[in-house]
C-alpha cells in the first residue's frame, strides 16, 4: 500500500489516530457502527459483560438468546428519552436492573476497586464512519466511550484546498440533525470542525443556524493558535490534551452538563411554557484555567490568591462554577478532603447543578469551635499558615475572575487583602 501524500486529509487523520492510540484509546471498527441505533453495539456489550457479569448473566437466564437485543433496545430507548450524558452518569434500566455504562476516575486512591472499574472503560477512535443507512456518507472520525458516540470530527487540510470553514459548511449542509448520530443530546455531545490551524465546536446542529464557538488556545492577545513546534500542528492540543483518555472522562464527569431554561409567556390563549435545552461543553481556555487552579491547589494547598483574566462573554460564570465544584471534592496528599468556604454566611457556592448538571455532594469541611480554631491556627503558624496535618484547613483559597482592563487593579487589591489576612492570622 502506497503512503498517502503528506498534504491530504488522510494523513491528518493518521496523525490524530496515532496520537489518541498512544493516549489510552483503541482503534474502532467502522463496520461495527449501527447507523440506525447510533451506537457501537459490540463495544457496548463488551463493556457490560466485562464490568457487570452478574447482572448480564441474570438477564441471560431470564431472556435467553434474546438478552442482547433486549438490552440494546432498552439502551436506545433510554438514550432517546434522557440522552447520552445521563446514561453515562446514571446508567439505564433493563428488566428492573440498572446497568452502568461508565465508571469515572475516583477523587482519591482510597478505593482500589473504583480505580479498577475506571480502567475498564473502552475509549475508541473510529475513522470514516457511515452515519446514514440510506447513503454511503461518512464522518471523518468518531470518538466513543463504551460504544456511545461522544464527539464527531470533520477534518480539513488547507493544502488540499479546504479549511475549517468548509468543515462547518459540511456539518450545516450535509449532516442531518435528525439522524441518530447527530441528534441533539441523544448521541454525540459535541461536533468539532478541525484543520491544522483552527478548531471550532458546536453541541447542536441546526443547519445554517448552527452556532459555532472557537476551541482555540489564543495567540498572545489575539485569536487563533500559537505557532506549533516542528513536525506538529497548531491544533494538536485537541487530541494530545483535550481528547486524551483521562481528560475526556474528566470532562464527562465534571464539566459537560445539560442546561435547561424554562420561561412562561402570557398570551390571549393562556400561559405558554417554553423550554430550552443546551449542552454546555467547556471551551479550551475554560478547561485549562480550571485545571491549572485545581492542580496548584492540590499541590500547594490553601493560602494562595489567583487572578484569572477573562474577556467579556468568555464564560466566567461556568468557569467559577466548575472551579468551586471541583475544589469542593479535592483531596490532599494524605487523602484529606477539602476546601473551607468563606463569605458572609460561610456557605458553599451554589455550583452543583451549574457545574455538573447532576447531583453530587458539596460539603464544606467540618467547622471547628472558635476556641479550637484559635488553638489550631496558633499551632500551624510554624507551617506558614498551612498545617501539615489538615493541609487545607486555613487560610482559605481566594480566586478572582477579572477582565483584562481591571487586571492591574485586581492584582493590587488582592495583594492588599492578602496582607491584611496575614496580619489577622498573626493576631490569633
Amino acid at each position: 500500500m502506497t503512503a498517502q501524500p503528506k498534504h491530504t486529509e488522510a494523513r491528518f487523520e493518521d496523525a490524530i489516530e496515532f496520537a489518541l492510540l498512544a493516549r489510552g484509546y483503541v482503534k474502532g471498527n467502522r463496520e461495527a457502527f449501527n447507523a440506525e441505533q447510533g451506537i457501537f453495539p459490540s463495544d457496548v456489550m463488551a463493556y457490560l459483560k466485562a464490568s457487570q457479569q452478574r447482572k448480564w448473566q441474570a438477564l441471560v437466564d431470564l431472556q435467553g438468546s434474546a438478552a442482547e437485543a433486549t438490552l440494546l433496545d432498552a439502551l436506545v430507548k433510554e438514550l432517546g428519552s434522557k440522552g447520552t450524558l445521563s446514561v453515562l452518569r446514571h446508567g439505564f434500566k433493563c428488566f428492573g436492573k440498572t446497568f452502568q455504562l461508565s465508571a469515572f476516575q475516583p477523587a482519591s486512591g482510597m478505593n482500589p476497586d473504583a480505580q479498577a472499574a475506571y480502567d475498564q472503560n473502552i475509549l475508541t477512535i473510529t475513522r470514516q464512519v457511515a452515519f446514514n443507512p440510506a447513503t454511503s456518507q461518512t464522518v471523518d472520525a468518531v470518538v466513543s466511550v463504551n460504544g456511545l458516540p461522544i464527539a464527531t470530527l470533520e477534518l480539513k487540510n488547507p493544502m488540499s484546498g479546504q479549511t475549517v470553514e468548509n468543515a462547518k459548511r459540511q456539518y450545516e449542509n450535509d449532516r442531518d440533525p435528525k439522524l441518530p448520530l447527530f441528534r441533539f443530546k441523544e448521541r454525540a455531545l459535541v461536533h468539532f470542525s478541525v484543520d491544522p490551524d483552527l478548531v471550532f465546536m458546536t453541541t447542536k446542529l441546526e443547519g445554517k443556524s448552527t452556532t459555532w464557538l472557537p476551541f482555540n488556545r489564543g495567540n498572545k492577545t489575539g485569536a487563533g493558535n500559537p505557532p506549533s513546534s516542528v513536525g506538529s500542528y497548531r491544533t494538536s492540543y485537541l487530541w494530545d490534551d483535550a481528547l486524551a483518555r483521562d481528560s475526556l472522562m474528566d470532562m464527562l464527569a465534571r464539566f459537560i452538563h445539560l442546561e435547561t431554561r424554562v420561561r412562561q409567556i402570557r398570551s390571549s390563549a393562556g400561559i405558554k411554557t417554553i423550554k430550552k435545552e443546551d449542552v454546555i461543553f467547556p471551551r479550551y481556555h475554560q478547561l485549562i484555567a480550571v485545571r491549572k487552579l485545581v492542580s496548584h491547589a492540590k499541590k500547594a494547598g490553601s493560602g494562595h490568591n489567583y487572578l484569572v483574566q477573562h474577556s467579556a462573554g468568555s464564560g466566567k460564570s461556568n468557569s467559577i462554577a466548575w472551579l468551586a465544584h471541583q475544589l469542593a471534592s479535592l483531596h490532599g496528599a494524605k487523602r484529606q478532603k477539602g476546601i473551607r468556604y468563606g463569605g458572609r454566611h460561610n456557605r458553599p457556592p451554589r455550583s452543583g447543578p451549574t457545574a455538573s448538571g447532576h447531583d453530587l455532594p458539596i460539603r464544606a469541611q467540618e467547622r471547628r469551635g472558635r476556641k479550637d480554631r484559635r488553638e489550631h491556627a496558633t499551632a500551624c503558624q510554624g507551617a506558614g499558615g498551612r498545617c501539615a496535618d489538615c493541609h487545607f484547613d486555613h487560610p482559605k483559597i481566594s480566586v478572582h475572575f477579572a477582565s483584562h482592563q481591571h487586571a492591574r487593579k485586581k492584582r493590587r487589591v488582592c495583594q492588599e487583602r492578602y496582607d491584611r489576612k496575614a496580619v489577622c492570622r498573626d493576631r490569633l
